[in-house]
């Protein structure tokens, strides 16, 4: 069953230290008791956590590049040591690189699905098994509607990363919704953040004539992550002004 003290949910939030992932930690701070802090800058994650000092929550930083698969154990393991069993996870990490067909190479294509797809697989993999044992959990990962849209030119990787992220959240949501664990993810677009940067001209194409801020995003994030969604699984929710409408 879900712990009734908050004190006693433990969450992993991933790209914690960027702007979205910054304002998912505050608005979970409200719920979760314990935040686990991914993020590859370790300097970025130290101020976080002063920033986090200031909320009643406890934290840990735990720096590692996700892009490397045998980060991911020993990571979600020191979690583990820290607060116990981990009951949500919010896979926020995530790269985007602006190529060509032409000009992407192996290595780039590697690079965004390891970030994208691999690391948020294998952190689902690793962390189920504690929410199994809960009887609850949460899970909401980061897509995009470019994962629907295919995205502006020059993304096609970067798309097709974030459809297949939110294939498997339908997948895992049929398979973990008997054992009351929850999977669902949100779908970004023209958040104003350092990843739009330079994309400020597309705020005219949104229906309400601005970009989005991080704490828009959070807020959607933070309701999946609690019981007022409780009898939602599966779902992609749009977080886009009206960008893309499906």
């Amino acid at each position: 069953m879900r712990p009734e003290n908050r004190n006693e949910r433990t969450a992993i939030i991933t790209g914690a230290s960027g702007g979205i992932g910054r304002a998912i930690c505050r608005a979970l701070a409200e719920e979760w008791g314990n935040l686990a802090l991914f993020d590859i800058d370790a300097d970025r994650l130290a101020d976080l956590e002063r920033e986090l000092a200031t909320l009643d929550v406890q934290t840990m930083s735990v720096a590692a590049d996700l892009a490397d698969p045998r980060t991911i154990v020993p990571s979600v393991a020191a979690v583990r040591d820290r607060f116990s069993r981990i009951g949500g996870l919010v896979n926020n990490a995530g790269i985007i690189q602006h190529m060509a067909l032409s000009d992407t190479t192996v290595a780039d294509f590697d690079l965004t699905v390891a970030v994208n797809l691999r690391a948020p697989f294998l952190l689902m993999q690793k962390v189920v098994p504690d929410m199994l044992s809960l009887g609850w959990g949460k899970i909401v990962s980061i897509g995009s509607s470019a994962g629907k849209s295919g995205g502006a030119s020059r993304q096609g990787v970067y798309g097709a990363s974030k459809a297949a992220l939110m294939c498997l959240t339908k997948s895992f949501a049929k398979e973990l919704g008997p054992h009351r664990i929850t999977v669902n993810s949100v779908s970004p677009a023209l958040i104003e953040t350092e990843m739009v940067k330079g994309l400020e001209r597309f705020a005219e194409a949104v229906p309400l004539q601005r970009l989005g801020q991080p704490g828009e995003v959070a807020d959607a994030v933070a309701f999946l992550m609690s019981e007022r969604a409780s009898f939602i699984t599966g779902e992609d929710l749009d977080v886009n002004g009206g960008f893309l409408m499906d």
